[in-house]
């Protein structure tokens, strides 16, 4: 079974669901997430937070882009086989366990505190 790119839902998903943070990345996953539960347009979340839809838009450009690529290396990852995550600001150890039905229990992803 080969790898399927992200979708744009799975990837604003995943933001929500695990906030990953991103030290060369300044977008804060909160942003998006009012967005939806408020309904708003990017032109007022940005008016909110003080800058430009477009700058606002550039940096979620780049976070969607690396949060995608961290799935695909999430995706990747061999039975048993570690990764370190930051989620909502704290190191988080992501392991696939080793489990006969991994797509039953979201792909084996277990983690570890």
């Amino acid at each position: 079974m080969g790898y399927v790119e992200p979708s744009k839902e799975d990837v604003e998903a995943f933001i929500i669901e695990k906030k990953p943070v991103f030290d060369d990345i300044n977008f804060d996953p909160e942003i998006l997430m009012q967005k939806i539960q408020k309904d708003l347009t990017w032109m007022e979340v940005a008016k909110e937070r003080g800058t430009s839809s477009t700058a606002l838009q550039t940096e979620l450009s780049k976070y969607r882009k690396r949060v995608a690529e961290l799935m695909k290396e999430v995706n990747a990852m061999k039975l048993g086989e570690e990764l370190v995550l930051l989620v909502d600001g704290r190191a988080v150890i992501m392991q696939l366990a080793e489990v006969a039905d991994l797509d039953r229990i979201h792909r084996g992803m277990i983690c570890m505190d």
